[in-house]
């Protein structure tokens, strides 16, 4: 259904999903799998998501399922599944955090702690999944974290995009989290906590502007090795520099990535410096400064 939808809206075709609460008149396409809609009939703007990964689209449709999803004003409600299973329909948020990462917003300290404490409170909500057991995000970053009457004094701020929702302690095959919010112990073949997630919410590249973390910025590969290890020790050694030093226990296949970061770290490879004094290099406010310290603390 994704592309239809996606191509007549190129084409300039009128497009209504019909649902159970109403219909939704399509009026924009964000990306190939997700639109903006008003209710037919009325100015209320909602969200309409259809499938573009199926397994994580079902996976998505089934975490609103439970009830501490549903309560949570932390996070982004669904106002329903239309017939089929053929569209999520979502309330509307006003923008994303990354867009306001060069906006006044992004270095307000009242603003910053809006943040944390909303995020922090849905992720609350997965603590026990009703009597299930944690479960974790695993993508908390600013493309998901969304802000609506971000120029307010009080501002609403939710958790959205819970496709990659898994059982705290799942193994996976691959490690979870993108390089710029991968938590250390991610990084060690660990399997995921609840504290991954607290880790990605305290990492400030949202409020710098750009990435501080992984290796969006990082022009060069160590030759030695694999692109996939340089780059995975370029992340790790930029974590030592920022943060500090990591207690190494990490599974035995990743022991050559660690060992490439430290001597990155010893070398002076990557210009960083400690994280406080990167920021203000940056020049983000200091309450936002203090505010990412304490994030990373609790992580």
């Amino acid at each position: 259904m994704t592309r239809p939808i996606y191509e007549l809206l190129a084409n300039g075709q009128k497009i209504i999903i019909p649902g159970r609460r109403g219909s939704y008149l399509i009026t924009q396409s964000l990306k190939e799998n997700v639109f903006k809609a008003h209710i037919d009939g009325t100015s209320i703007p909602v969200m309409v998501k259809t499938p573009a990964h199926p397994v994580l689209y079902e996976r998505e449709a089934s975490v609103y399922e439970f009830d501490c999803i549903k309560r949570s004003p932390y996070i982004r409600s669904q106002r329903e599944v239309t017939e089929n299973n053929q569209c999520m329909v979502f309330e509307w948020m006003g923008c994303d955090l990354w867009s306001l990462r060069n906006k006044q917003q992004s270095s307000n300290s009242l603003f910053l702690k809006t943040v944390a404490s909303s995020v922090l409170n849905a992720l609350v909500a997965f603590l026990d999944m009703d009597g299930n057991g944690a479960a974790v995000h695993t993508d908390v970053n600013p493309n998901n974290i969304l802000v609506s009457e971000a120029s307010s004094a009080s501002p609403s701020v939710k958790l959205a995009d819970l496709e990659g929702l898994i059982p705290a302690g799942e193994h996976r095959e691959h490690r979870l989290q993108g390089f710029s919010i991968r938590a250390p112990e991610i990084w060690m073949g660990h399997a995921p906590s609840s504290a991954c997630d607290v880790w990605s919410l305290g990492l400030a590249h949202f409020i710098s502007g750009r990435p501080l973390f992984g290796v969006a910025d990082v022009n060069f590969k160590v030759s030695s090795v694999p692109l996939a290890t340089s780059q995975a020790a370029c992340s790790i050694a930029k974590i030592i520099q920022l943060i500090g030093s990591i207690s190494r226990h990490e599974s035995p296949q990743f022991s050559k990535e660690f060992d490439l970061a430290e001597r990155l770290v010893e070398q002076k490879t990557l210009p960083m410096t400690p994280l406080e004094e990167e920021l203000c290099n940056r020049q983000v406010e200091r309450g936002g400064q203090q505010q990412s310290k304490h994030w990373n603390t609790l992580g």
